[in-house]
């Protein structure tokens, strides 16, 4: 995380309801609010706004959690970016960081080539909303990046916020007793991708397969979720992900322009919720996927493009049920 701090730093830091660690970039709020309002992969949309805005209207005791991935995609990258700190200014909002903030970061550091990665994910589209009137060359931009606001704010925002019932992020833990410490994820290498990650960090922003499965044979099963408490992520299309329970139900691919929230969860276990709607794709039904959350690990609400409104999570599993888990014959 930054080591100038920001303003954004400084909040994290004397907010006396968080516990703030440094090393782990990890945020853990001591109570859980009543609700919470979840978004995650905005990629620059400017429609998700409004769907956070209506959510906020009809749950003004949230507190709302970004969970990354707000540039990169459509045109608005710099307005989400606006409107995110304002988020922070006005209702205390955690903004955490995702890969693609990440691939700025890096980018902006020098880290990155000229094959950049972070150009090949949308990067000139964000650099061109940032600095409308200024020239975007790979060189000029990584100067004018590296000294603006928009670095500051990024840099500064965790990667975790842990309460007593959830974890929330971007991509995922290891959903494992010991997800904070285990020594596992060094098998997985994702710190490989640039100097600035450890595999800690570069896990929980990048897994997809490494996080929703475990190998039985020849069989992918959905892990079970041993945290002892409900995950919320987003990065991966929820179209994308299918599999089989190990008790049979298995969990349908959706149309790509059909990204529900989907909830994985076993008896007696708490869920891992799954909220990526696809923005960073150009489908008129991309807007996002907000959802609202009690404070004991349940989904109360989602409002997405075909619900502007809202719909109740009992309303929303029947409407979707097809794509939800189904017991095989």
């Amino acid at each position: 995380m930054a080591e100038v701090d920001t303003q954004y730093l400084k909040w994290l830091k004397n907010n006396k309801s968080f516990d703030l660690n440094m090393k782990t970039q990890t945020l853990k709020l001591k109570r859980d609010a009543t609700h919470y309002i979840f978004f995650s992969d905005i990629h620059g949309n400017s429609k998700t706004i409004n769907l956070i805005d209506k959510a906020q209207f009809d749950f003004n005791d949230a507190r709302l959690v970004g969970g990354g991935d707000y540039i990169d995609g459509r045109k608005y990258s710099k307005w989400v970016t606006d409107c995110m700190e304002e988020f922070v200014k006005m209702s205390g909002a955690i903004i955490l960081k995702g890969n693609h903030e990440q691939m700025m970061l890096d980018y902006a550091d020098g880290l990155d080539d000229e094959d950049s990665l972070w150009f090949a994910n949308g990067g000139k589209t964000t650099l061109r909303s940032f600095f409308p009137h200024q020239n975007v060359s790979h060189k000029a931009g990584k100067i004018l990046l590296h000294h603006s606001n928009y670095y500051d704010f990024y840099q500064s925002a965790p990667i975790m916020l842990e309460t007593p019932h959830y974890i929330f992020l971007h991509a995922g833990v290891l959903p494992v007793e010991d997800y904070a410490t285990s020594p596992k994820y060094k098998d997985y290498h994702f710190g490989n991708l640039f100097e600035s990650l450890n595999d800690y960090d570069g896990y929980r922003m990048w897994a997809r397969d490494e996080y929703f499965f475990y190998s039985n044979g020849s069989i992918k099963y959905f892990a079970h979720n041993k945290t002892g408490k409900t995950i919320v992520t987003g990065h991966t299309p929820t179209a994308l992900v299918q599999g089989y329970f190990d008790d049979g139900s298995f969990l349908r691919e959706a149309p790509f322009n059909h990204c529900v929230v989907k909830e994985l969860k076993y008896p007696n276990e708490p869920a891992r919720i799954l909220t990526d709607n696809g923005c960073h794709s150009r489908y008129p039904t991309h807007d996002g996927n907000v959802t609202v959350l009690d404070d004991k690990g349940n989904i109360v609400a989602v409002y997405d493009y075909s619900h502007p409104d809202g719909i109740e999570w009992s309303d929303y599993v029947k409407e979707n049920e097809y794509y939800m888990a189904n017991k095989q014959d």
